[in-house]
């Protein structure tokens, strides 16, 4: 058990991150290059859950529901449950929790601190009733979980249902949490004793609410220190999903805690689309359940790292998963909408989520939340075997009546791999050209979840279009145009797409007597006759979903 009476070195000579920490800014932008193909990542999937009830399990789940031991936890887990209900509602008697006046979240007097202190004493029990009977804590020389020497910010990866009931009552935290927790009856009067930030993440409004409270309650010393689930969703205990940065915004030192529930043959992870109920029904069937927990040394941001909230963030994460031995993955709490998507969810689960992340598809495609759901339901529509890749065969549903060397052709581009089937992610890079061109409003989304760009953005899309138009047409691969290949190509568009015979006859004009025709032609071309270009477009469009009329 750590030291009860050592202060924390945040009072004296701050500790700075190891230097391997100390990353610069320009490292975590994004850059303009192609991404890799699917086939050379590795799959990556925090939300698959894998911890099936075994033979071993079928019979101690009957050994122990014939000797009642689940039942007598539940009777055991109701009398826990009413004193928590009771102490907390006598210690909130009267409080209101919301000033009127100014609208702000007012701290709990101290006499009403006094009233509530059985709580985290109270969770413990009932975690004991579950089975957590010995949870063993490590920690660094010095430390003290007292909330004067505690830096302001908590922030630890998040797992189960039971991460945050065992560190409220190891730590008595306030708790950054969903809004619709502390609304739920009896259980909310529990959940305002911890003073905690509710955050709303349905609407932005309530998103930057939660930033302001956040940070008004990280500079107010007279409130408990702030826990923080960076993640924003639980995931499986083999990766650190991405961080949100709202936590890290204030730039002050953050303590970093970890936790690891080993086990045999029940996994307590709760990730989307696992019943909380089943868990609990196998978490009251173990003889005993294990968690165990490490601090690390407090994370002192440096300068950089104390302007850049991402920066902070990523380097916290980076230094917990070095800790806990698992990889970190770009998924974050917009894959979780995902999952749960009744179109899209388990789908995603099986071949879009371990291929890339809602943030990427974002990225590529430049749509959003409803907007990505319906691209997997379309992708999955055409996946006729549902093994998460399109053949062509497949593909070619989309596009009955096309020439069929220019339907080869088309595929041999968005099989960025060369394996003969196309995958999500394949497709979503297919769709960066049309993403990236017609963008000519805010930056802001449409009613189809698509995200608008600035006109600053047109001529960098143009040019993506352009040169997927020129590889297309391209259909031998040499690297030009002549001029029977573009006039194959361009006599087919002219009367499905509707370019003008005029503009069809006026290029090729211009293209006689050449023999061939570089990129940089083609592209000086094209922008002189810009509908020309709708043959290309309409085949994005077809792979993303949409009709061209």
């Amino acid at each position: 058990m750590p030291a009860a009476n050592a202060r924390t070195p945040l009072s004296g000579a701050s500790l700075q991150p190891p230097p391997s920490y100390a990353s610069t800014a320009s490292s975590m932008k994004v850059t303009a290059a192609t991404p890799p193909p699917s086939s050379i990542l590795s799959r990556k999937n925090p939300f698959q859950y894998d911890s099936p009830i075994d033979t071993y399990e079928k019979v101690k789940i009957v050994v122990m529901c014939l000797l009642g031991v689940p039942l007598l936890r539940v009777l055991l887990l109701l009398v826990v449950v009413l004193c928590v209900v009771v102490v907390s509602h006598v210690a909130l008697l009267g409080f209101q929790r919301v000033d009127p006046r100014t609208g702000e979240a007012r701290a709990l007097p101290a006499w009403r601190r006094w009233l509530a202190a059985p709580v985290p004493l109270l969770v413990r029990a009932g975690l004991f009733v579950v089975g957590y009977y010995w949870i063993p804590v490590t920690a660094p020389p010095g430390f003290d979980r007292s909330h004067r020497s505690l830096p302001r910010v908590i922030v630890s990866n998040h797992v189960s249902f039971v991460d945050g009931l065992f560190l409220l009552s190891y730590l008595a935290p306030s708790i950054a949490m969903k809004a619709d927790v502390a609304a739920l009856p009896l259980l909310g009067k529990v959940v305002q004793t911890t003073q905690p930030v509710l955050i709303d993440r349905a609407t932005a409004a309530g998103r930057q609410r939660a930033l302001r409270e956040i940070a008004a309650h990280i500079a107010a010393p007279a409130r408990p220190p702030l826990l923080v689930f960076p993640e924003g969703t639980t995931s499986t205990q083999g990766y650190l999903t991405q961080f949100k940065v709202g936590s890290f915004s204030s730039g002050v030192p953050c303590q970093p805690v970890l936790l690891r529930y080993p086990f045999a043959h029940f996994d307590v992870s709760w990730p989307p689309g696992v019943s909380g109920r089943y868990l609990a029904l196998r978490l009251l069937c173990q003889v005993r359940n294990r968690l165990e927990v490490e601090f690390l040394p407090p994370y002192v941001p440096t300068r950089d790292e104390a302007a850049q909230p991402a920066l902070y963030a990523e380097n916290v994460r980076q230094a917990m998963a070095r800790a806990l031995g698992v990889a970190c993955t770009n998924h974050a709490f917009e894959d979780v909408a995902l999952l749960l998507d009744a179109a899209a969810g388990a789908y995603a689960r099986a071949h879009v989520v371990p291929l890339t992340d809602a943030a990427e598809v974002a990225r590529l495609t430049d749509l959003r939340g409803a907007g990505v759901a319906r691209l997997v339901a379309h992708f999955a529509a055409l996946d006729a075997d549902r093994d998460g890749q399109l053949s062509l065969a497949e593909a070619a549903r989309l596009f009955p009546d096309d020439d069929p060397a220019l339907l080869a052709r088309l595929f041999a581009l968005v099989d960025a791999d060369g394996s003969g089937q196309i995958d999500f992610r394949e497709l979503c890079l297919a769709l960066r050209a049309l993403a990236a061109a017609g963008r000519d409003s805010s930056s802001d989304t449409d009613g189809d979840g698509r995200r608008r760009r600035d006109t600053r953005d047109n001529d960098d899309g143009d040019e993506l279009l352009l040169r997927f138009a020129f590889r297309l047409y391209d259909l031998d691969g040499d690297g030009v145009l002549d001029a029977r290949e573009l006039e194959r190509l361009l006599r087919f568009q002219q009367g499905f797409y509707g370019a003008e015979p005029q503009s069809v006859d006026a290029l090729l004009g211009e293209l006689r007597g050449a023999a061939a025709v570089s990129v940089e032609e083609f592209e000086a071309l094209m922008r002189r006759q810009p509908a020309l270009l709708a043959h290309a477009r309409s085949k994005l469009e077809a792979l993303r979903g949409e009709v061209r009329q």
